[in-house]
């Protein structure tokens, strides 16, 4: 008996202001992966690069040389989004807003964000949300 199985590997990536994300479909495709997630900046503040839609292009065409579907590009959000927190909520829905905005632009669908949550227990939900 013969199963077909398709794997989907990957890990995160790295996504640096030079190469934004063909240097991370550069990375993804050393690890011979098919698939990978990446921060759009630092995980613990909120400074952004414009995205340079020319690296996207190149981008787009080195993971289609290598077999890697968009619909398996995730982007993690920053751990600066809390939206557990009732003191910063509008900055963080805002800054979550730029966030999906900015990844709209590279035609990535997937957002992974982790909200927190404190009280007796420390719990993380991670919650991928679909873009329309």
């Amino acid at each position: 008996m013969v199963i077909n199985m398709n794997l989907i590997i990957g890990s995160h990536v790295s996504f640096n202001k030079n190469e934004q994300l063909l240097g991370s479909v550069k990375e993804a495709v050393s690890y011979k992966s098919n698939c990978f997630m990446f921060y759009t900046g630092a995980p613990q503040n909120t400074v952004r690069v414009p995205i340079s839609i020319e690296l996207k292009e190149k981008a787009y065409k080195l993971m289609m040389d290598n077999k890697i579907d968009v619909e398996n590009v995730i982007v993690h959000a920053p751990y600066i989004v809390n939206l557990a927190n009732p003191k910063n909520f509008q900055f963080n829905v805002d800054f979550l807003k730029q966030e999906i905005s900015r990844i709209s632009k590279m035609h990535v669908n997937y957002i992974d964000v982790s909200f927190l949550v404190l009280k007796k227990w420390f719990f993380i939900l991670v919650v991928m949300l679909e873009m329309a």
